[in-house]
């Protein structure tokens, strides 16, 4: 199942490792879904919002791997009780994917639905 949000991008589920780099450092993280604006990164404990990070992941197309600059929009502290909520980690903003890569994720997504 994937969901239109109030963005008009089309977000699907999509689990995959990520690094982060937060101020020098590597976190390692999981996607959990994705759209052509952002993603929900699962990381624990959460990102601040406003918070700016490096990503680097893969998506099945056996390409290089994604790389972008994002910013944490929103946290969510997990623990909600529901076997459908997601996990402790945070909402981002993609801030510097380049023309290929945003080929590759609507083609994903495209591809989904």
């Amino acid at each position: 199942m994937y969901r239109q949000p109030r963005s008009g991008f089309t977000r699907i589920p999509y689990v995959q490792s990520c690094a982060l780099e937060v101020d020098g450092q590597r976190r390692d993280g999981m996607l959990c879904n994705l759209s052509l604006l952002g993603a929900y990164v699962h990381v624990d404990p959460p990102l601040e919002p406003g918070t700016r990070v490096g990503m680097r992941f893969l998506l099945p197309d056996g390409q290089l791997p994604v790389v972008s600059e994002a910013t944490v929009t929103w946290i969510n502290h997990g623990a909600q009780g529901s076997a459908t909520a997601l996990p402790a980690g945070c909402g981002v903003r993609f801030t510097g994917l380049g023309p290929e890569e945003v080929r590759r994720i609507s083609t994903l997504v495209a591809t989904f639905q």
